[in-house]
């Protein structure tokens, strides 16, 4: 396989990974609100320690016991299948940073959409974006309108769940468009704009 191809399946393995946080909305409801946002704050901490970590050992063995360092080595071997070498835990990072924000700043009603439109309609488009996007955006050559009508019809009929069909498309399209700007970071982005809106409309 060429470079190109290993990237489009390197970036499809991250989505289908991303995707999973859709099973965020029903451990919320199970567990609670307060519960599941002191874990996905754990969890954010511990994934920047590790990061941290990552970064200051400068390649060096740093466990004294042995079997630590074996597993420290397997770990980073199985994250590698799943983030950029460049980028190393960052969408992981971003993404639970994002959840927690949105968790902090809004109730469960606005919460529960937000991840669901985070984990599905983010990774669907960028799965299709990939896979079939020929027409980029003038504003964002990494982005296509074929990502951006899949994000949006995923958006729409998530939110169907929580608001009426009119609210739906507003806000589906709304989300669309920051999502396919290049400034912010769409793991923050997309939770904080969809439960903004569901709070005012």
């Amino acid at each position: 396989m060429n470079r190109n191809t290993d990237k489009k399946l390197l970036e499809i393995r991250r989505q289908l990974i991303h995707s999973l946080g859709m099973f965020g909305a029903p451990l919320i409801i199970f567990f609670g609100f307060e519960i599941m946002k002191v874990l996905y704050g754990f969890i954010l901490i511990i994934i920047v320690v590790m990061n941290f970590y990552r970064q200051t050992k400068s390649g060096k063995r740093t466990f004294i016991v042995k079997r630590y360092y074996k597993f420290e080595k397997w770990a980073e071997k199985q994250l590698s299948k799943y983030e950029r070498g460049e980028e190393f835990l960052k969408g992981p990072i971003m993404y639970f940073l994002g959840v927690f924000v949105v968790m902090s700043l809004f109730a469960q009603e606005q919460v529960i959409p937000a991840i669901l439109v985070l984990a599905i309609g983010d990774a669907a488009s960028t799965i299709v974006g990939i896979s079939f996007g020929k027409h980029k955006h003038i504003w964002n050559k990494s982005s296509s309108w074929e990502g951006t009508i899949t994000f949006f019809v995923f958006a729409v009929i998530i939110l169907l769940s929580f608001t009426s069909l009119e609210s739906a498309l507003l806000i589906a399209g709304i989300i669309a468009l920051v999502e396919s700007l290049p400034v912010i970071d769409d793991n923050i982005s997309i939770p904080v704009c969809v439960a903004f809106l569901l709070t005012v409309l």
